[in-house]
């Protein structure tokens, strides 16, 4: 009970609109306007950069495996003798 009041006093303390007679220059809402987007920015390339290379790296995997090639050797008898035959197959 005793945290609950204290939690609210705090939170009616923090909530009070009272003017705080500063002034914000174009030069510093500016500035904070760059931090706010390349911190923003930063955080979103790093998590593109932690998704993109597994991803590049599963598209190369089958990529390299549509290149790799086994051969299937079919034999079969017909009047003249063994046919040999030759197919080529992706992995």
């Amino acid at each position: 009970m005793r945290l609950t009041v204290m939690t609210l006093s705090v939170f009616l303390l923090v909530m009070n609109p009272v003017c705080a007679m500063a002034y914000i220059g174009p030069g510093l809402a500016t500035g904070t306007i760059g931090v706010i987007l390349g911190i923003v920015g930063s955080i979103c390339i790093a998590v593109f950069a932690m998704l993109w290379y597994p991803i590049k790296r599963v598209l190369k995997k089958i990529k390299k495996s549509d290149t790799l090639l086994f051969q299937v050797v079919m034999v079969y008898p017909y009047p003249g003798g063994i046919q040999k035959k030759v197919k080529q197959l992706p992995i």
